[in-house]
């Protein structure tokens, strides 16, 4: 018995640990940027770790989604996300580490619930639920903290229209047609693993 909980440990942390690698490579140096806002295929690895190894472990990941966005802007690699910690460096890395956090354990909790019947309509829904959190959470935090900001990019427009069609339309359109697209893979890959 102790082999084989050994083994899983060993499983698990290594996987967490190439999940965790691609994260970082995706968000830091293989980003696609439309406008001021990079698009985030982050969160594929994000959602696969929720569904292959659970709820904790797919928190885990999206914390480091969100760190590893805090620590592109503080390196500049991200120009959007620096600009924010310019104005408020704090304000940013909790925006960041919490839409990531919550963009990991939404997907994993709803993947957790429907594992036992529907295991593949789980992936699914926690698929197109990652870019919807994390989406969200930046649409409800970034007027907040940094209005002034957002009023000077709206440039006269209306702040609610300019975010959904200026700062995150196109971005939420990507992200959520490329996780349910990749859903239906990671559904099957998830399936083959478990087996």
């Amino acid at each position: 018995m102790n082999t084989v909980k050994t083994h899983n440990a060993i499983y698990k942390m290594v996987l967490i640990a190439i999940l965790a690698a691609i994260i970082i490579m995706l968000q830091c140096f293989m980003t696609f940027k439309i406008g001021p806002i990079n698009l985030a295929v982050t969160l594929v690895p994000v959602v696969l770790g929720g569904a292959l190894l659970g709820v904790w472990e797919g928190t885990l990941l999206g914390f480091i989604f969100g760190l590893s966005t805090f620590l592109c802007g503080v390196f500049a690699l991200d120009p959007f996300t620096n600009y924010l910690i310019s104005l408020n460096a704090f304000t940013t890395g909790t925006i960041c580490i919490l839409k990531g956090t919550l963009a990991g354990f939404v997907p994993a909790i709803i993947i957790h619930l429907l594992e036992k019947r529907h295991q593949e309509i789980g992936i699914v829904l926690g698929s197109v639920a990652a870019p919807i959190v994390n989406t969200g959470i930046f649409c409800i935090t970034f007027p907040i903290f940094f209005m002034d900001y957002l009023k000077t990019l709206a440039d006269g427009k209306n702040i609610f229209v300019f975010i959904i069609t200026g700062l995150v339309g196109f971005n939420f359109i990507f992200e959520f047609l490329v996780n349910v697209i990749l859903s239906t893979a990671i559904a099957f890959v998830v399936k083959i693993i478990k087996k």
